[in-house]
């Protein structure tokens, strides 16, 4: 985590985020990818977080996995 600090600073505390992880854990993995794409398109400084643990249930996802290429994050 350090090394994701250091390049993209402290999260923001944005809620894009935060609403993408809410919604993934509520069974809407629709719902938190538009969050995450909200926040990919507001410029969001939390987006390069989404390639951390809390959203692998969407890795299988195309849609996450094409975000996260446009982000720059491993696949």
């Amino acid at each position: 985590m350090r090394v994701w600090t250091a390049r993209y600073g402290e999260p923001s505390g944005r809620p894009a985020i935060t609403l993408a992880h809410r919604s993934l854990l509520a069974g809407d993995p629709d719902g938190a990818l538009k969050w995450l794409e909200q926040g990919y398109a507001d410029g969001d400084r939390n987006i390069p977080y989404i390639g951390g643990r809390m959203f692998d249930a969407l890795r299988s996802d195309p849609r996450y996995q094409d975000l996260l290429r446009r982000v720059g994050l491993p696949q």
